[in-house]
């Protein structure tokens, strides 16, 4: 608590991974998008681990690591410097033990297995830390574990950010679908495929299209995680889990890429007044199972869906008490996701009685 305001302090944080995510949210943060209303900020950050740099750990009594010195890469003027890990240490051990109020899990995803995410958030779940996760492995594998892990922890695990960058998709389901059932999902959830796509419909060739999506850095490191259907069927199993119940992993998903998709089923589809989208689905069959197919349909060239292109993506949530919800995201950026991630530490200070924003109830 602060001695002269009463409120609680700062939310410590920890970082684990600090890469494109982690950077442009301390950029959120320079920006001043981390404070409260009167200007005081909301969180500290206390320690930052990075696969390629080691540990960074705040000195307690100079106060938080400040993240222009992060990203300038000048940890030492916040009064700490990068070291390596200490011997036995690995990421596991970081969240576990470093001492924080959160864990920000911003580690690479691993489509096979969820890991080591899953073993991060478990070890600082159980050492009394909330989570916040860009990482949509842990929720396409292991979300009910983790879920009952927290709630029985009386912690909070946040993960806004895994699907469609910042886009409110699991608040949206969380606080303003009470009541209803969802009944199926259907969406285009990867923006690498989009690009190649929308670059088929102008001509391009397959091998054309994938080195141009390349040349703009959106491509998986082995691209077969994107035209291969990976990445969406992991976002599927994320969105089902939660908002469907499915306890379903990737390899439940059926799944067909993209590879076989021809100049000229694109032109057929664009002469019926059609277009070719890779699109993820989940509903339940007669018997109440999830079931789940990621695989290039076609729909309709001036329909919500084939209006989608290059990087942008969409969802629809079909729902018994509201019928169906759709949202898009229009072209999004590193900062839509650092947003995501943003928002589920607003959330979480404002549980913890922080003041997060101004009362909008008058005027």
């Amino acid at each position: 608590m602060s001695a002269s305001t009463g409120r609680p302090g700062p939310l410590r944080i920890a970082i684990l991974g600090f890469g494109k995510v982690a950077r442009a949210l301390c950029d959120l943060l320079v920006a001043g998008h981390g404070r409260a209303a009167n200007g005081v900020p909301l969180f500290e950050i206390v320690a930052v681990a990075s696969r390629s740099r080691g540990m960074c750990l705040a000195d307690p009594a100079a106060g938080g690591l400040q993240p222009e010195d992060l990203l300038a890469d000048n940890a030492d003027a916040s009064g700490a410097a990068w070291t390596t890990w200490p011997a036995g240490w690995d990421g596991t051990t970081f969240a576990r033990e470093v001492s924080a109020d959160v864990l920000l899990e911003l580690t690479t995803l691993d489509a096979a297995t969820g890991q080591p995410a899953i073993e991060h958030i478990e070890a600082a779940l159980r050492s009394g830390k909330h989570v916040v996760t860009a990482n949509k492995g842990p929720i396409a594998w292991d979300y009910a574990r983790l879920a009952s892990l927290a709630e029985a922890s009386g912690r909070r695990l946040l993960f806004e950010a895994t699907v469609m960058d910042g886009a409110p998709v699991f608040n949206l389901y969380r606080y303003c679908l009470r009541g209803c059932t969802v009944t199926g999902i259907r969406g285009i959830l990867n923006s690498t495929t989009n690009v190649i796509l929308t670059a088929m419909e102008a001509g391009e060739s397959y091998a054309q299209a994938l080195a141009g999506a390349q040349r703009l850095g959106i491509v998986e490191a082995d691209p077969a995680l994107d035209v291969d259907g990976w990445d969406a069927a992991v976002k599927l199993c994320a969105l089902a889990n939660v908002m469907m119940g499915a306890g379903m992993t990737p390899p439940a998903v059926a799944r067909t890429g993209i590879r076989d998709v021809t100049r000229d089923a694109m032109s057929a589809a664009a002469q019926e007044g059609a277009a070719i989208r890779l699109i993820a689905e989940a509903r339940y069959d007669d018997g109440g199972r999830v079931i789940a197919t990621v695989a290039p349909r076609r729909v309709p060239r001036a329909g919500a869906f084939g209006q989608i292109a290059g990087t942008s993506s969409i969802l629809t949530i079909q729902t018994d008490l509201l019928g169906a919800l759709t949202i898009t995201e229009q072209d999004p950026q590193l900062p839509q996701t650092a947003y995501g991630v943003l928002a589920d530490l607003l959330e979480i200070a404002a549980e913890s009685g922080r003041a997060v924003r101004p009362d909008r109830s008058e005027g």
